[in-house]
């Protein structure tokens, strides 16, 4: 499990992001008094004054001309906490870039490959069962690392649990922000021979759609064997890797934990793994996600936190590969959740059981549901630069909120939209969105 990736305390005090409530410590130049000026416009100088510029030379601010009209190849972020979001002027510089020379990605326009939990570093996905078609209510659901919810102790495994994580769609062209999506709970979590994490979010597979014109990956019912091309993708890092399954291995033991018929990754391939690529989806030539990385070797120690090591069959006795990275396979997830994507085990379910969910938890997540169902216009955020938004900063207002689940929202007629990295959000008229493009 590499390290994580964290954001300096500096960092921290300024660039706080969370709809449940939480706003910018803004600064009060003398622009952010002009009595004339809009809320928004006031906000938009306040920001600009506490938030790093982006450098000389690097891309734009996504712009609300291609957040209306184009069609996106876009990644996804999973954050808990936007003080670890990467610094605005490098996020917003980091390209998805291929290493090991791969050969440019023939993916199909729409698709919506990656996503990162930020809070603790880590990359993740959007997926879909593939054991049947998906419907167009099913949510969007996303797949990471169990160590990047919690490290959880051996055989323990969690289910309907609620979290406050937000999904971050990113341009992949230009790894700008689109959109933060509202997710709903934790579905299961484990590290007890996998290590997985599975998020609901509060938006369908049809608002993605029509949305953001993209789609989840298909979770492959099938795991990958040695010898296959794969491709590791991490938005962390802004990177896609290109390699192949070394084998698969037995058993990887890590510290306390174990994880079984674990993937190997080829080591000229894992010496570019690093913190920030856990969780990132191990993608098959097909499309499909056959895996999930989540470790490597790094100081050539043995069965250690951050050293794993094999234990094979045969011998029982412990190899060390200095570099190695492994993942884990997600074939069965297809056999353990249910059509609602909750946890329900069949007899070919090989994960381990979740405790029961407890009262306080379904009822938490239960509020979470009714204000979804009632506020639909919470469930995501459109993101735009201060020189986009200001085509419309005059019918634009400051988000209601509803303090018994700590959730903004707009009216339906309205969309809900962000200003650079500003904490509070904004509620414009939707047609603003089409009448008012720069």
């Amino acid at each position: 499990m590499p390290q994580y990736y964290h954001r300096p305390a500096s960092y921290h005090s300024s660039h706080q992001n969370s709809r449940r409530g939480t706003n910018n410590p803004y600064s009060s130049g003398s622009k952010s008094h002009d009595p004339h000026r809009s809320k928004l416009e006031k906000l938009m100088f306040q920001q600009s004054a506490v938030r790093p510029r982006r450098p000389t030379g690097g891309p734009p601010w996504p712009s609300l001309r291609d957040a209306a009209n184009t069609t996106y190849k876009v990644t996804l972020v999973l954050l808990a906490l936007s003080s670890c979001l990467p610094p605005t002027g490098a996020r917003y510089v980091r390209h998805m870039t291929d290493t090991n020379e791969a050969k440019p990605n023939d993916r199909q326009e729409g698709i919506a490959p990656i996503a990162s939990i930020s809070s603790q570093g880590c990359s993740a996905s959007f997926f879909q069962l593939e054991k049947r078609e998906p419907l167009p209510s099913d949510p969007v659901m996303a797949l990471s690392s169990g160590h990047c919810y919690a490290f959880l102790d051996p055989g323990v495994a969690y289910s309907d649990k609620p979290i406050e994580n937000y999904v971050y769609m990113i341009d992949e062209k230009t790894g700008a922000i689109i959109a933060e999506l509202l997710s709903v709970k934790v579905a299961y979590a484990t590290m007890e021979r996998t290590d997985i994490q599975v998020i609901k979010t509060s938006i369908s597979n049809q608002k993605l759609k029509e949305q953001f014109r993209t789609s989840p990956y298909i979770l492959s019912s099938k795991g990958p064997k040695a010898g296959d091309s794969i491709e590791i993708v991490s938005s962390q890092h802004a990177k896609r890797l290109t390699s192949e399954v070394s084998d698969i291995v037995p058993q990887v033991q890590e510290s306390r934990w174990s994880f079984h018929n674990a993937i190997g990754i080829t080591k000229n391939s894992s010496e570019m793994l690093s913190g920030g690529f856990s969780g990132s989806p191990i993608i098959a030539t097909n499309g499909k996600i056959v895996g999930s990385y989540n470790t490597k070797n790094e100081d050539g120690e043995s069965c250690t936190l951050n050293n794993p090591c094999e234990i094979h069959n045969d011998t029982q006795s412990s190899v060390v590969i200095k570099g190695k990275g492994y993942g884990v396979q997600t074939a069965g997830l297809n056999k353990c959740l249910n059509d609602k994507y909750d946890f329900h085990p069949s007899n070919e379910c090989d994960l381990v059981q979740p405790d029961a969910p407890n009262q306080s938890d379904q009822e938490q997540i239960q509020k979470i549901e009714a204000f979804i169902t009632a506020h639909p216009s919470a469930t995501f955020a459109l993101y735009y630069s201060e020189e986009d938004a200001i085509f419309f900063a005059n019918t634009t207002r400051e988000a209601d909120s509803d303090e018994s689940v700590g959730l903004d929202y707009c009216n339906d007629d309205e969309t809900m939209i962000k200003v650079g990295q500003g904490g509070t959000n904004f509620c414009t008229p939707t047609q603003n969105l089409h009448e008012n493009q720069p």
